[in-house]
């Protein structure tokens, strides 16, 4: 939002701990795909 403050949803996400939950704040809206190629892209795996 323009004034940089988190929205009612995130303020929700932020007690998540799970380590596979995933979030990104997007600022601008050429953002959005970064965001979703974060999301939804292959993750490194962990031996």
């Amino acid at each position: 939002n323009q004034y940089n403050r988190h929205s009612t949803l995130m303020s929700a996400y932020k007690h998540i701990k799970d380590p596979k939950f995933k979030h990104c704040i997007v600022r601008e809206k050429g953002e959005v795909y970064k965001a979703l190629k974060t999301f939804f892209g292959k993750e490194a795996v962990q031996a």
